[in-house]
């Protein structure tokens, strides 16, 4: 089974806030992966090991020659 991590851990591990981490968990494309637990209640738990694999893919995706034209006239 994968090692899950609060949204307050990945924050930690990402250096960002617990917001912007479950606005990343919330996104319409290559959201940050996560389950939800449901244990007394309901929250979303980041997936540890796809932490890594999906930061490398937002790098990737920043990468200049990745962004479309008309965003870096704005």
């Amino acid at each position: 089974m994968a090692e899950l991590v609060t949204a307050a851990e990945a924050a930690e591990i990402l250096g960002v806030s617990v917001h912007r981490v479950r606005e990343f968990m919330r996104r319409a494309e290559d959201p940050l992966p996560s389950i939800r637990r449901v244990e007394g209640g309901s929250r979303r738990l980041v997936v540890f090991e796809e932490i890594r694999p999906w930061l490398r893919r937002q790098a990737e995706r920043d990468r200049p020659e990745h962004r479309d034209p008309r965003r870096l006239a704005s």
